[in-house]
C-alpha cells in the first residue's frame, strides 16, 4: 500500500511539472505583432486644424477584439483607461498626438513584438465617424489623417 501511494505521488508530481510549464509554452506559439514601421501624414487643415491623438492598439483576445471593432474612436478614448485597466494582460497602446501638417516616421514600431495579432488604429477627429483602421500583419504601413478620417494609404 506504501508503495502504492510513492508511486501516486511521483505520477502526481511528474504530471504538474509537464501541465504548469505547458501554460506558458503554449504562449510561446501566440501570434506576434509584424509592423516594424509606421508613417503618419497628417493633412494640413486636419480635424479643423486642431492636434489629433492617435492610438495604435494591439489586442490579444478575441472576445476583446469584437467588442473593439464596434467601437468609435471617440468612446476607445473615453474608455481607454478602464480598458487597460480591465485587460492588462490583452492590450497594448502606444499613443502619439499629431497636429496638421506634421509627418512623422516611425521606423522602430513600438508594437512590434507584442503578443497578437491584429493592431487597431484609432484617431481621435472631432466629428462623428468610427476613425479606426485595422492592421493584420503588416510590417510597414503608410497613414494618411486627412480633413475628416484617417485613411491606410500603403503597406506591405
Amino acid at each position: 500500500m506504501r508503495s502504492l501511494l510513492t508511486l501516486f505521488r511521483i505520477v502526481l508530481g511528474l504530471l504538474l511539472c509537464l501541465c504548469l510549464p505547458a501554460c506558458s509554452v503554449f504562449s510561446m506559439f501566440k501570434p506576434t505583432i509584424k509592423l516594424s514601421s509606421v508613417s503618419f501624414s497628417v493633412a494640413s487643415q486636419a480635424n479643423d486644424d486642431t492636434p489629433i491623438p492617435v492610438d495604435l492598439v494591439v489586442v490579444d483576445d478575441e472576445e476583446l477584439l469584437k467588442k473593439l471593432l464596434a467601437l468609435p474612436a471617440a468612446q476607445w478614448f473615453e474608455q481607454r483607461a478602464q480598458l487597460q485597466r480591465d485587460f492588462p494582460l490583452a492590450l497594448y497602446v502606444w499613443s502619439k498626438e499629431l497636429v496638421p501638417g506634421q509627418r512623422l516616421d516611425v521606423s522602430d514600431a513600438p508594437v512590434k513584438g507584442q503578443r497578437g495579432s491584429v493592431v487597431l488604429v484609432y484617431a481621435g477627429y472631432s466629428s462623428p465617424g468610427m476613425h479606426r483602421l485595422r492592421l493584420d500583419q503588416q510590417k510597414n504601413v503608410i497613414l494618411y489623417l486627412d480633413s475628416q478620417d484617417v485613411r491606410w494609404v500603403s503597406g506591405e
